[in-house]
């Protein structure tokens, strides 16, 4: 069994969102926040050669808010924290393995 646990207090992070039909680009940068990741692996021998392992994955960026650009073909702006980026994730996965 393999557990871990991944912290961080300096997340850098950048977004870009296109809308083709409204000509437009919204961008975002971001700075500081917490991730946070935690894993748990086990396997199981079921013969010599053959294992199962079960996988198991935890991330999270906390909520961070950042300067936000709107770009069009004729314009700019810039709006001060506008703009939010944050995330959780949770990932499960079944393997198997054969040693030759």
């Amino acid at each position: 069994m393999d557990v871990h646990l991944l912290m961080s207090p300096a997340i850098w992070a950048s977004t870009t969102d296109y809308h083709n039909l409204r000509d437009m680009t919204f961008e975002g940068d971001f700075f500081g926040g917490l991730y946070v990741g935690l894993g748990l692996t086990a396997t199981y021998a079921i013969t010599q050669r053959w294992a199962v392992t079960l996988r198991g994955e935890y991330q999270s960026i906390s909520q961070l808010t950042g300067d936000m650009t709107a770009t069009t073909s004729y314009d700019r702006w810039v709006y001060p924290s506008a703009s939010g980026v944050g995330m959780d994730a949770l990932m499960y996965s079944l393997g198997t393995s054969w040693r030759f």
